[in-house]
């Protein structure tokens, strides 16, 4: 009798990855569906708030020069917003080249994924790619453009920039900051 007991549970236990493999009735797919989109709105204001104060942590570690730290949140945040700025087969996009650490001396900004940037001096901004130039714009009015026309070298920004009123305040030249 009790080989027989054995037996079925070892029958039964070999049935259960192929039980457990069949797929969720309509319903209860249904039931799921509700149930993950109920988490997730649950979780957005939480989220929210701990990505604002991640981007205040990064703002003051760039302006107190951490930029190894200022890069570690970044990429705690686009982990986050799930945005890698990738295209649908996975590629990395144009944009995707130039996010990261730049430097031109002391001065020193953060291109993120999401698109936004931040400098030493704790001014932020957006950034785009579009045609054959990156373009900065500042929260205080000025902006800078990097020609990408060498899209073989992608450890130097070369532009210039500009104030508020469109007055040409020189060139810039930014390398890329390598991170140990």
């Amino acid at each position: 009798m009790q080989t027989m007991k054995h037996i079925a549970i070892a029958f039964i236990s070999l049935l259960s990855p192929c039980i457990a493999q069949q797929p969720l009735p309509p319903a209860v797919l249904m039931l799921k569906e509700g149930y993950i989109k109920t988490i997730e709105a649950a979780n957005k204001p939480i989220t929210e708030r701990y990505i604002a104060e991640l981007v205040r942590f990064k703002s003051n570690a760039m302006q107190e020069g951490k930029f190894s730290d200022a890069l570690a949140i970044d990429n705690e945040i686009i982990a986050l917003k799930k945005n890698g700025a990738k295209t649908e087969d996975g590629a990395k996009t144009v944009r995707d080249q130039y996010v990261g650490l730049w430097a031109q001396g002391k001065e020193v900004i953060l291109l993120s994924a999401d698109g936004t940037t931040a400098c030493i001096y704790g001014v932020t901004g957006k950034w785009v790619v579009t045609d054959k130039l990156l373009t900065i714009t500042w929260s205080n009015g000025c902006y800078h453009e990097y020609r990408i026309a060498k899209l073989d070298n992608k450890d130097k920004l070369d532009g210039n920039d500009f104030n508020p009123d469109g007055s040409n305040r020189g060139e810039k030249h930014y390398d890329r900051v390598r991170m140990p």
